[in-house]
């Protein structure tokens, strides 16, 4: 597999899910424990207490192919190199701790010219490039909470094609507004839960998305565009995506170009047709 089909499986997991869950599945790739397991740990963490069973397995899977591929330190690499926020920073100091059984020294261990970890030295080599904390607001990582829901809402598998049609004909003849409607829904059912991650990933994608400050996991609220879309076109183009196998041809441009650009934030807006 080369670095591009590997950027294109970390873009896919999501880097947060990566940097969360990598000991974990090296465990499990190397048989220390099972399945039922690894999922039990992934979901205790409050991040992904809430992802869906194929979301999740398909995140194991991506993951696993790393190491299955040998790939893992080219991976975790890449991750620290192109997100490098202060938590995966922290991170991968934790992982420093965990292969060395001791602290990171900032002093130190930056003169270090050689190591007996792999791992070890591409996190030196990570943490010794003073630039990469400059990047913070790096566009590939700026927007990951938008990919990641993205993901989710494209791999809900909760309601058949038919069970949507008829959730948006319901929307369609309630004449309520999106947060409205979403209110009156039972919080359990599965129709609650698709309109949830649907409002979720509009609010990373507009300005003006309804409930976006509740919705937006972002301390400042950062969405990619001012859409000019309302609330209604959304849920309606979105839905139809998801009955359609998630094909972009049904979506108008607006909003086909915010998905496209979630999907491959590294081009921005030029790889929109």
């Amino acid at each position: 597999m080369g670095l591009g089909k590997l950027k294109d499986n970390l873009q896919d997991c999501g880097k947060e899910f990566f940097t969360d869950n990598y000991y974990l599945i090296k465990d499990y790739y190397e048989g220390k424990v099972d399945k039922q397991t690894l999922v039990s740990s992934i979901t205790s963490n409050e991040r992904w207490n809430t992802i869906t069973d194929i979301s999740l397995n398909m995140r194991i899977s991506k993951v696993k192919m790393f190491f299955e591929n040998k790939q893992e330190l080219d991976a975790l690499k890449i991750t620290i190199e192109s997100r490098v926020k202060a938590d995966v920073t922290e991170k991968a100091k934790e992982y420093f701790k965990l292969e060395t059984g001791r602290e990171y020294n900032e002093t130190e261990d930056r003169i270090l010219s050689e190591s007996t970890s792999g791992l070890l030295q591409e996190i030196l080599d990570a943490l010794e490039t003073e630039y990469i904390k400059e990047l913070c607001n790096f566009e590939e990582f700026r927007y990951q909470k938008g990919s990641d829901k993205l993901i989710e809402f494209e791999n809900f598998d909760g309601l058949t094609k038919e069970e949507i049609t008829l959730l948006l004909k319901q929307f369609e003849e309630s004449g309520l507004t999106f947060t409205s409607f979403v209110e009156a829904l039972n919080i359990e059912s599965k129709e609650y839960q698709l309109l949830t991650l649907l409002g979720e990933l509009v609010s990373y994608c507009d300005l003006h998305a309804a409930n976006k400050n509740t919705y937006n996991a972002y301390d400042d609220k950062r969405t990619i565009a001012r859409a000019g879309v309302r609330m209604n076109d959304w849920l309606d183009k979105l839905l139809t995506y998801k009955i359609t196998d998630n094909d972009f041809s049904k979506l108008t441009p607006s909003i086909k170009n915010a998905l496209l650009f979630l999907k491959n934030p590294e081009k921005g807006f030029n790889n929109v047709e």
